[in-house]
């Protein structure tokens, strides 16, 4: 029974979801859910009690999967280089595939007004911070880099990844040129500073 209940409960987080990526959460009516999930209002209800209820469960659902996917996509091993690492984060999420975009844009949008979705954007920016720190600071451990403030370096690593991921996406402001050239000066500023003196 309670695998049931389970299934039914996924099964209108994820239509909802649907929903909620064609018409955004204003948009979105218990009615549209209950058509897309196959099922009546009523058992809506039943489990949820409210649209706010169910917007709430999307939102907790897909937060936490895309929190997962982005522990397991900054993850390292004390071999990963800087360049390896940095690369493979920064292309993950510049090609971050349209399903797990509108799950960064649905932490965005505002359900239970600006206190949830800066609750859940907290919880995507600390997820993503930790592993930044962690990298760092055995990166500064091994000597491969000099003893810097790790937090403000990861804050920097995450404002790029940031503007590359979401805003250029969000608001269709590409770089001038090659993404990848983007990401290989960024790389060179990165690791050789910006002054003129050799």
């Amino acid at each position: 029974m309670e695998s049931q209940t389970q299934n039914t409960e996924e099964k209108i987080i994820e239509a909802s979801f649907r929903v909620i990526e064609r018409n955004g959460i204003s948009g979105t009516t218990t009615r549209q859910i209950a058509d897309e999930a196959g099922l009546s209002e009523v058992t809506l209800f039943r489990k949820f009690k409210s649209k706010e209820g169910i917007i709430k469960a999307v939102k907790d659902y897909y937060t936490q999967y895309f929190i997962t996917l982005l522990e397991e996509t900054f993850s390292y091993d004390e071999n990963n280089s800087i360049e390896q690492y940095l690369e493979k984060i920064f292309l993950f999420l510049v090609n971050l595939p349209e399903k797990d975009f509108n799950i960064i844009k649905l932490s965005l949008e505002e359900a239970h007004g600006a206190l949830e979705s800066e609750k859940i954007f907290k919880s995507i920016f600390e997820s993503v911070m930790e592993k930044l720190y962690g990298f760092f600071t055995l990166k500064i451990q091994q000597g491969e880099i000099r003893d810097v403030n790790v937090n403000v370096l990861s804050l920097n690593i995450f404002g790029i990844i940031f503007e590359a991921a979401v805003l250029w996406r969000l608001y269709n402001l590409n770089p001038e040129g090659d993404v990848n050239q983007y990401f290989r000066d960024f790389l060179d500023i990165l690791l050789n500073g910006i002054s003129s003196e050799a």
